[in-house]
């Protein structure tokens, strides 16, 4: 996000200045009460977000993993097994909203939400056993899977999502909503997106991550 928001700095020629939270919803707030232009957080766009913020254009598809640790919790390769299980999430994310959707169907899955952890913090948690599930989106996974050896997938969540950069709604944000669209063609088409992606986010075929118990 930070190589992202530096080349849109530049493309407008503007220095950029980064204000660092953590918590989803004081994410959102600042956008509200005009206290950032714009965020970029690897949000999803989802239905409930689009009620509340304004997206710019769509730069990754990802997916959402349920993932455990194979030495702590082996077998959880169904939602039925998450049942009884503890699961912890970031409050305000796409991931409450999918456990919300999957407890629809399974009214015994129960979880809890944190506000000041990021999806690291989940993954240190779940290296060190203190938590036996979380859900992350699939270029954190594969960000972080070097790092975490015995983190294993146990399921896709939910269907594909496209991260994007959030603005305030309303009319003042017009000229800045189509300076990122005309970022995001060009840098598209440089490649420079792709090699960004590729860079960080691309899983080895020489590793395997998903659940084999």
């Amino acid at each position: 996000e930070y190589h992202l928001a530096k080349a849109f700095a530049q493309h407008l020629g503007v220095e950029l200045e980064v204000i660092t939270m953590v918590g989803l919803d004081d994410i959102f707030t600042a956008l509200e009460n005009d206290r950032a232009d714009f965020a970029a957080a690897g949000l999803s766009i989802t239905e409930g977000r689009k009620n509340r913020l304004t997206f710019g254009p769509p730069y990754m598809t990802v997916e959402q993993f349920i993932i455990y640790n194979r030495d702590q919790t082996p077998g959880l390769s169904t939602v039925k097994a998450l049942i009884d299980k503890r699961i912890r999430v970031i409050a305000d994310s796409s991931h409450v909203e999918i456990l919300e959707q999957l407890q629809k169907i399974h009214p015994q899955l129960t979880w809890s939400e944190s506000r000041d952890l990021e999806a690291i913090d989940l993954l240190e948690q779940l290296r060190n056993g203190d938590i036996d599930a979380t859900i992350v989106d699939s270029n954190v996974f594969h960000a972080n899977r070097a790092f975490y050896p015995t983190i294993r997938i146990a399921l896709n969540a939910g269907d594909a999502s496209q991260l994007a950069w959030a603005l305030r709604p309303g009319d003042d944000n017009a000229a800045l909503l189509e300076e990122m669209s005309v970022f995001f063609t060009e840098f598209k088409a440089k490649g420079r997106l792709a090699r960004l992606i590729d860079r960080f986010f691309t899983l080895s075929e020489q590793q395997t991550f998903v659940s084999n118990h």
